[in-house]
């Protein structure tokens, strides 16, 4: 047997003693009655009660010391999936043909996402699959690393804005790559197989920098499926607004339509 906490255990010195005192304040009230009347009073439990209270606090003691016995090992192998979620933040995202925008419902149907990253094993224990966050326009960046707290991801996913990533042409294949570092560096490095890892990439399209198939050709050897998301009417498209409430538009002098591609 161990306790958790044994010096706890010297607390029993004490037992006895606030017996002793106890019996000898009871000692001292019944000489003290019977000053004062002329039928002493009779107590034939009282020293069964001393022992009951000292045993009383022995277990007490004894208890709050957490005592501890039996040993099981076992090995558990539990591995949550990882999920890297990679965001197009590019000028064309500011379309209003969803609404409220295409950035902001991309931000909405992911945090739906982050939502559903969380299921039961077959034991019944609650399984929460790790997810990372990059935004990519010419080049990329890690918004949020692999993690499986879904409040500080979420914190992280309305951070993302334009300014998220560096301006420039639209680069599928750096969103990609940024993905497949953060998959590598989990799985210790290398090009081996990853049978429990996925990228989401959530785009309206229009991939400028034209290296989005080498990247995904990577992750194809790495066994790293890419989920594709569009967002963005590929119809009509939509022009893309300025703060100043005017549209962007082309040299000469045409507003620019982006439609999903």
């Amino acid at each position: 047997m161990r306790f958790g906490y044994p010096w706890l255990l010297v607390l029993l010195a004490l037992v006895p003693v606030l017996g002793i005192a106890a019996s000898f304040l009871r000692l001292r009230r019944e000489k003290a009655l019977v000053r004062i009347t002329a039928c002493p009073p009779k107590t034939p439990l009282a020293w069964l009660q001393a022992l009951l209270l000292m045993a009383g606090l022995a277990l007490v003691v004894v208890a709050a010391s957490r005592p501890q016995w039996g040993v099981e090992a076992f090995s558990q192998t539990r591995r949550s999936r990882n999920v890297v979620v990679v965001l197009d933040v590019s000028r064309s995202m500011r379309a209003k043909d969803v609404y409220p925008d295409r950035l902001r419902r991309a931000k909405s149907d992911i945090a739906d996402l982050v939502d559903a990253l969380v299921a039961e094993d077959d034991d019944g224990r609650i399984v929460r699959d790790r997810c990372a966050l990059v935004a990519f326009r010419s080049d990329a960046k890690t918004v949020c690393p692999l993690t499986d707290d879904q409040a500080y991801l979420k914190e992280m996913l309305k951070t993302i804005d334009e300014n998220s990533a560096s301006p420039g042409e639209t680069s599928l294949g750096a969103g990609v790559e940024k993905a497949l570092a953060l998959i590598r560096a989990e799985d210790g490095g290398g090009e081996a197989k990853s049978d429990h890892s996925a990228i989401i990439l959530v785009s309206d399209g229009g991939d400028l920098a034209n290296w989005a198939v080498s990247s995904a050709e990577r992750a194809r050897k790495m066994g790293v499926p890419i989920f594709t998301v569009g967002i963005g009417d590929p119809q009509k498209g939509a022009t893309i607004p300025l703060e100043d409430g005017g549209t962007v538009r082309d040299a000469q002098g045409n507003e620019v339509v982006v439609k999903l591609d």
